[in-house]
């Protein structure tokens, strides 16, 4: 299953034809040097590098504005703490609290970087799917331990959250409302250990099927990767990009 899958995104990008293993070292390494950019030139270039990309992948404006929208959620959250608890030239006051400029201009910086992070990742996961980067993982020499982790925790989260919304629903059909009580609280407890109880069943039925059909701990893949011009140029370009970027940060 992939992203594109999910949302029903078809047809077919130059950032699709990519070998899986030059996105995936590139969306890699693009996070690192965004996450380590100190000044605010190499983070503008990294959204709207990031956003030309999203764009290329070909994903719906609804599905982009809703993946944006919700990890936000999060960021939104620098805005209101940072401003207020890093020391620094005060702007204004609200009530006994002090808006700094430099809490302002760190909750701005961490904004542009979860953005540009947030988006190669959504391009990335639009245009890769998730077996093309097992396997890519896999070409690149990652423990085999750690892909499985990946692959089976991606592969089964959903079926945890199906698992969650009919527990749920069977408790909302005998007429569970929540409160702010002892019932509810424990009506709550009883159902994430039911969902821990179902969830440790399921992995042990789980394993016990793959044993069944010879699973040695290695995923297996019928197809193969072969990096052709068209990756070398990307990849070319990528690295002067990157490059770019660490020069603009003064690297």
């Amino acid at each position: 299953m992939s992203f594109e899958d999910n949302h029903g995104e078809k047809g077919s990008t130059i950032l699709r034809r990519l070998d899986p293993r030059i996105k995936l070292l590139g969306v890699v390494t693009f996070s690192v040097v965004v996450a380590t950019a100190q000044d605010i030139s190499p983070l503008v270039f990294a959204v709207v590098l990031a956003s030309i990309a999203t764009i290329m992948s070909g994903i719906s404006v609804r599905t982009l504005l809703g993946r944006v929208a919700a990890a936000n959620c999060f960021v939104a959250l620098f805005w209101v703490f940072l401003p207020l608890t890093i020391a620094g030239n005060s702007l204004f006051s609200i009530g006994p609290f002090e808006v700094s400029r430099e809490g302002l201009w760190y909750a701005g910086m961490l904004t542009l970087r979860s953005n540009a992070i947030i988006l190669a990742m959504i391009a990335f996961m639009a245009v890769t799917p998730v077996t093309s980067t097992v396997h890519a993982l896999t070409r690149l020499k990652v423990p085999d331990e750690l892909v499985c982790l990946f692959f089976f925790t991606y592969r089964y989260s959903h079926e945890i959250v199906k698992e969650y919304t009919r527990l749920h629903n069977s408790m909302k059909i005998r007429c569970f409302v929540p409160r702010s009580n002892i019932h509810t609280y424990r009506s709550y407890a009883y159902l994430v250990g039911v969902l821990l109880a179902n969830s440790y069943e399921r992995g042990q039925r789980l394993q016990a099927a793959m044993l069944c059909r010879g699973f040695t701990g290695k995923i297996p893949h019928l197809d193969t990767l072969r990096i052709g011009y068209g990756d070398i140029g990307a990849a070319t370009v990528i690295t002067f990009i990157l490059t770019g970027m660490v020069m603009l940060n003064g690297g």
